[in-house]
Parts: C-alpha cells; structure tokens; sequence
C-alpha cells in the first residue's frame, strides 16, 4: 500500500502559487479599470463622500454635504448614505475621496480581496492550518457568500478581521508590538 504524501510542498511550489496568484489579482485589476462598470452605490459611496468633504475641510457627518456629494455619482435616494464609523476611520477614506469614484471604487475592491486573502491565510495558519492548502483555502475564502456581498456593496468588513487578527497577534501591530517596535 502506497503512503500518501503529507508532507507540505516545496518552497517553489508556495511561491508559485503565491505568483499565480498575485497574476490573477494583477490582470482582474486591469480589466475591471479599463471595463465601463457601474458601482453599485451603496456603503462605498459613504466612504468616498465623507472622504471627499474630509479632505476638502467640510464636514463628513453633514448630511446635506453628503447628499451633494453622493448625486454627483449617481446617487438618486432621497437622503444619503452617512458615514457612522469613528473619524479615525477618515484617515482611509480621505485618500480614496481624493480620487475620481470609479478609480477609487476599483482600487477599493482591489484592497478588500487583498484583506480578505490576507486574513483567510492568516486565520489558516494561527489555526495550524496545512501550508499546502492554503491555495484552497483561498480560494473559498473568495467564495464564502458574504464575500462577494462585501466586496459588492464596498463594505469594510474586512477590516474587521484585520483588527481582530492584529489583537490575536497575527497582524501588523501587533507584530511591531512583540519585536519592541512602534507605529511610525
């Protein structure tokens, strides 16, 4: 009886996985900015108007502003999408407001899969999961229903489990936290 491999695959095999990957990531990215796509505006469009006024020195929690800002891409409800998140939350937002929506809306969506791949590795591993389905692991990730939903309506969802593994001790900070070193 022949024994399975169990072992996990070779460095070169992980980085060519992480390659392909960064490919598929690379070439989604250049079609979906040179395709005419229509955002649905929904919480990004939040994001991006409070951003804007922000970065303009008005007022993100103005509801009136908001509304401004929201008909100039399209938005035809009544009232606007407010912003509820804490003002340190601006400091994402103003970046992404300072650009055309379109090109923020796909640089946006470009940053919630990179999270979302992101944290699922990161959950795979502090959870001890197999190095050599992490490929898999990934790619579920992506398809988990509330996945698509989030990454659709622009929702920051995902930094939630980016905050969540940084207090576990998986992320960045706490990371810098361990080895002595602070935030610059």
């Amino acid at each position: 009886m022949a024994e399975s491999d169990t072992s996990d695959p070779p460095a070169t095999k992980r980085r060519f996985d992480t390659l392909i990957l960064v490919a598929m990531l690379a070439l989604f990215s250049l079609l979906l900015a040179s395709a005419p796509v229509q955002w649905p505006l929904e919480d990004f469009a939040e994001y991006w108007a409070a951003g804007r006024l922000n970065a303009a020195g008005r007022n993100p929690y103005d509801p009136a502003a908001m509304l401004r800002e929201q008909e100039q891409i399209g938005w035809r409800q009544p009232g606007p999408v407010m912003m509820y998140n804490p003002p340190w939350t601006l400091a994402l937002a103003m970046p992404l407001g300072a650009l055309e929506f379109q090109i923020a809306r796909s640089i946006w969506l470009r940053t919630q899969i990179l999270i979302t791949l992101w944290c699922a590795s990161r959950l795979w591993i502090l959870y001890g999961g197999a190095p050599r389905y992490l490929t898999r692991v990934l790619g579920l990730a992506l398809l988990w229903t509330p996945t698509p939903i989030a990454l659709r309506m622009g929702r920051s969802a995902q930094s939630s489990c980016w905050g969540w593994l940084d207090s576990s001790g998986g992320g960045p900070v706490a990371t810098m936290s361990q080895r002595g070193s602070s935030l610059p």
